[in-house]
């Protein structure tokens, strides 16, 4: 299903478009920390009504205007403003009416401005864009690295973004609008509509849209058949783990020969063959190695056990035997990433091995 358009009561619209991965991080510049170890840095813009994250309509306004106005170049052919490519690709203005526009005057009377003498309701109003009622898990945590020295090791900074796959609601009150003073060429309300969605998808919107952050999507339903496939695993592995368990313990209790403790290390021993033959199925791809190793570096790691609040994770990387141990909520048998938080002893010898690690999101 692509974006959906909406126009209801004559000039209320609404956009709806879709969060993609790494997620949209909006009011970066806000503040919240507190100073306590382990908070989550930079901010996130909330509604103080609603406590939602939302998208400012003067952020969408912004966006939309600056992208539309910028000067490209014409494939070697001089320099061209961007809006006549959007107007040439979807509403098919032809090369003459093109040539004859004043752009200028066109994103004037689109933005309204140097026109604030015209009364409000002949003119176009953004609004705040928020989630979709229907949207289910709004945060995820992340993590940036900056390098601040070429000789100290960097420390990762957490903080909270919008995830992906969160269906945002853009609002606007859409006139249509004359483009030449002779009233030849015009845009309507439904013009508008699809020239704002593909701006904000071209665009993105809030911060780090270089790198991925705020990238937005008018196929609303990208995500479905991935997340469809991967709860129904995650059911099935539950279901048949719980089984086994439920077998084990019952056989192991009648015969008398373990205890509580003994039950959990000997289900650790028994999953180490299976964890070794996925390991050496990942081999095939290149394991990382312990050499390589420092900190912040991502690796990938296998939930052998959760017992109250506690794993154990077996770590791909060549050279570490030891398991790890970290404080997560995590289901036995996930295959995670992880990124590497401390390490000890000295490179390059048998001593050196990670010691801390902190599970990343998929």
């Amino acid at each position: 299903m692509l974006a959906e358009y909406e126009v209801s009561n004559g000039n209320n619209a609404k956009i709806t478009l879709l969060t993609t991965y790494p997620g949209l991080l909006i009011g970066s510049g806000y503040h919240h920390e507190v100073g306590i170890e382990g908070e989550l840095k930079l901010g996130l813009q909330f509604g103080h009504l609603t406590g939602l994250p939302y998208i400012p309509s003067h952020s969408a306004n912004g966006v939309i205007k600056s992208w539309l106005s910028q000067i490209v170049d014409n494939d070697g052919g001089g320099n061209v403003i961007m809006i006549a490519y959007y107007f040439k690709e979807l509403f098919n203005f032809s090369q003459n009416d093109l040539l004859g526009m004043d752009w200028k005057w066109v994103l004037d009377r689109l933005f309204n401005d140097n026109n604030q003498n015209t009364p409000l309701s002949k003119v176009d109003v953004f609004l705040d864009a928020f989630p979709d009622k229907q949207t289910g898990l709004l945060f995820a945590e992340d993590n940036i690295t900056p390098h601040k020295s070429p000789i100290k090791e960097p420390i990762p900074i957490s903080f909270l973004v919008v995830r992906e796959d969160v269906r945002f609601n853009f609002y606007f009150q859409l006139k249509d609008t004359q483009l030449t003073s002779n009233g030849t060429l015009s845009l309507t309300a439904l013009d508008k509509m699809r020239l704002f969605e593909r701006v904000l998808c071209d665009a993105g919107i809030g911060a780090k849209t270089t790198i991925g952050y705020g990238r937005l999507s008018s196929d609303l339903n990208q995500f479905d058949g991935l997340k469809f496939e991967y709860a129904k695993n995650v059911i099935t592995y539950k279901d048949q783990r719980q089984q086994q368990d439920q077998k084990q313990h019952k056989k192991q209790f009648e015969g008398g020969g373990l205890n509580r403790d003994e039950i959990q290390v000997r289900n650790v021993i028994d999953e180490r063959p299976v964890i070794n033959m996925m390991a050496r199925e990942i081999e095939a791809d290149g394991w990382t190695l312990i050499s390589e190793v420092k900190l912040s570096t991502v690796v990938r790691a296998k939930v052998l056990q959760y017992n109250a609040g506690n794993c154990k994770l077996q770590l791909f990387v060549k050279g570490q035997t030891e398991l790890v141990n970290v404080q997560a909520r995590l289901d036995e048998g996930h295959i995670i990433n992880v990124m590497v938080l401390e390490v000890s002893g000295k490179k390059g010898t048998d001593n050196y091995k990670i010691t801390k690690v902190k599970p990343l999101r998929s």
